[in-house]
């Protein structure tokens, strides 16, 4: 008689949704040459340089938006020079640039704003939440999730190396984001004038820091998880820092209301699952610790308080399929683990179910920013099409 095949292990529940609104913003190309005038502080060589630069990094076209490491020295090089266009130009609010404004929920109509600074901002925006998407990318191709990508083994070398990676890139991106909430962003809002993106708004950058925090926090609890040698405790610690996170970014929403009236009801949502699915992912973690430690109905109350959360998040991911998609994986996890202590508690320990779950253990938080610093090093176009 042969032997019964053991069924393959469930493919892992992919750490974080997927989000990519703030990498969907667009500009209309434009030429520098057209609006700076030849023979001015600024050489012709230059403005056409920069001209270049831009449509090469910064315009796209479509509404889906692929994105490559190689794009981050061609962000890095028209920031730079735009710095360098500032210093010498000054503000120049008779220039302007249409931008796109995915994160206020109208991805599809263009904003006009005068000057080089709001220029910068957004172009610097763009340029952090290219680091972002990467580290999300990096994440769904390890998962083997993105077209033509193969999963990685969970427990392998190599997915570490994109898991600790992708970490630090969401780190990078929080650096930016903050440099854009507490230095380059506030100077601009009294030049603000009528209808805007939301951001060019500092508040909102200071939210998706804490969001990209959160998010690699997440990526390192997972990591945790997938080590045999990561205690329970330990792991549930670590998704308790991602949901601390979450809600520092959700406080920073709810204190300045009045800055997020024209933010987007899909970013505050984003932000509510995530801190609901980390809290859940705690909750799971523990239940398995404690079964261990023959409390098997504070073990299936945890699994009974993991999916009310995920109830909770199932009702604002609404009618998002990919956000739905993870949390039934989730749901189905929670599902797997509850069976068998429910019937341990029933049949081996004869115990009650306990009306509260054990309390969580205290949030553990790891990560922190990446600073980041503005570099002026003036480059050519001929040098970015060199090395594309």
């Amino acid at each position: 008689m042969e032997e019964a095949v053991p069924p393959a292990p469930a493919p892992p529940v992919p750490p974080l949704l997927p989000f990519d609104d703030p990498w969907q913003i667009r500009t209309q190309s434009c030429t520098f040459e057209d609006l700076v005038t030849a023979g001015e502080v600024v050489s012709l060589n230059h403005i056409r340089d920069m001209s270049g630069q831009r449509n090469i990094s910064l315009v796209r076209e479509g509404t889906k938006f692929a994105c490559a490491p190689d794009q981050v020295e061609g962000f890095k090089k028209y920031l730079s020079n735009l710095a360098i266009l500032i210093d010498q130009e000054g503000e120049r609010f008779d220039l302007d640039f249409e931008w796109s404004s995915p994160l206020s929920g109208r991805a599809g109509r263009f904003f006009r704003l005068n000057g080089l600074k709001k220029e910068q901002g957004m172009a610097t925006f763009l340029y952090a939440s290219l680091l972002r998407q990467l580290g999300h990318q990096g994440v769904q191709d390890m998962l083997g999730l993105s077209p033509g990508s193969t999963a990685l083994p969970a427990d392998s070398e190599a997915a570490a190396t994109v898991l600790a990676a992708a970490a630090t890139q969401l780190r990078q991106a929080a650096g930016v984001y903050d440099y854009l909430a507490e230095v380059m962003l506030p100077p601009l809002f009294a030049s603000l004038k009528g209808d805007r993106p939301a951001e060019i708004m500092a508040r909102l950058s200071s939210v998706m820091c804490q969001l990209c925090l959160a998010e690699a926090q997440a990526l390192t609890a997972f990591r945790a998880g997938q080590r045999a040698s990561s205690s329970g405790s330990l792991v549930a610690s670590l998704h308790c820092g991602a949901a601390e996170l979450y809600e520092k970014a959700a406080k920073v929403i709810r204190d300045y209301i009045g800055d997020f009236t024209i933010a987007s009801d899909r970013l505050r949502r984003y932000i509510a699952i995530g801190s609901s699915l980390a809290t859940a992912r705690a909750h799971k973690v523990m239940a398995s610790e404690l079964l261990a430690k023959s409390e098997a109905g504070q073990a299936e109350r945890s699994c009974l308080d993991a999916q009310q959360l995920l109830g909770v998040a199932m009702n604002a991911a609404d009618i998002d399929g990919a956000w739905r998609a993870v949390l039934q994986q989730e749901l189905a996890d929670v599902e797997r683990i509850k069976k068998p202590i429910e019937s341990d508690r029933l049949i081996v320990y004869c115990q009650p179910l306990p009306r509260e779950a054990h309390p969580l253990p205290a949030a553990k938080v790891l990560v922190s920013l990446v600073p980041y610093q503005l570099e002026k090093i003036s480059s050519t176009t001929a040098e970015l099409a060199m090395q594309s």
